[in-house]
């Protein structure tokens, strides 16, 4: 896969996490067979007009630089989540999802999430 057409994979797959929901970098990374720095560098570089805050590190914690932001979000989703110290925590054994090798997102219990319409 070209840089382009891994940029591409990673926003479709943003995409797919529905509200309420998260998967991390190394989720993503696993998915299309980067590491999760070069997802982190992607968002960077081109994902302000997909849903970012969707997107975690391995904590449970959003960017830095944009905790307020997402804090909002998740309280508009429903997204289950704690602030320490003005650390936002997103309670990743509630709201993760897993994405298995080809790249679709499943539940935690391995419910297809396409299949089920989600």
């Amino acid at each position: 896969m070209t840089g382009s057409d891994v940029a591409d994979a990673v926003r479709a797959l943003i995409e797919e996490v529905p509200a309420g929901k998260v998967v991390t970098y190394g989720d993503l990374g696993h998915a299309v067979d980067v590491g999760a720095r070069q997802i982190g560098r992607i968002l960077a570089s081109g994902g302000h007009d997909v849903a970012w805050w969707r997107v975690v590190d391995a904590s449970g914690h959003p960017p830095e630089n944009a905790q307020d932001a997402a804090a909002d979000r998740y309280v508009a989703e429903g997204t289950p989540f704690h602030r320490t110290g003005g650390r936002v925590t997103v309670n990743l054994s509630v709201c993760r999802w897993s994405i298995n090798g080809q790249g679709h997102i499943t539940t935690p219990q391995g419910d297809d999430a396409r299949a089920a319409g989600r």
